[in-house]
């Protein structure tokens, strides 16, 4: 009995830390950082399940589907030879870019993220400047 109680409390514990954006949503939190575009959009780089994901989100503050193709996230941990390149890309399952790469702790840290609108053009890219990235739930 006590070890169902246990796995219980860990798949509850478990989806809680870990959920899905969906098209038409809220975001769940604040975490992370936020990057607002000209139209009032924004773009919310954020941690699930220990892998970067960046979430669309429209002038209503819902989730909105992917407006870019991809984006390129420099994460820089302020360490000689630990700057990290990431080419977040769009999965059609899912209405954000992502990357399956694990991010280790300490997840904090600073991010210059630049979108591309065009999987093979760089016309049309938006590059922002460097942002202070920090996730602080334990779980992630």
């Amino acid at each position: 009995m006590r070890r169902i109680i246990s796995v219980l409390a860990f798949m509850l514990f478990v989806s809680s830390a870990a959920f899905a954006q969906n098209v038409g949503e809220k975001l769940p939190d604040d975490k992370g950082a936020f990057f607002t575009f000209d139209n009032g959009h924004k773009a919310n780089v954020r941690i699930d399940d220990h892998r970067l994901q960046i979430v669309f989100i429209d002038d209503k503050d819902l989730v909105e589907q992917t407006p870019y193709k991809r984006a390129i996230v420099r994460i820089d941990r302020n360490k000689s030879n630990d700057d990290t390149n990431l080419l977040m890309r769009e999965d059609a399952s899912v209405p954000y870019l992502t990357h399956p790469r694990f991010i280790d702790p300490p997840l904090s840290f600073r991010i210059h993220v630049i979108f591309y609108p065009d999987e093979e053009s760089d016309d049309g890219k938006i590059s922002f400047p460097t942002a202070l990235f920090k996730w602080d739930n334990p779980a992630q």
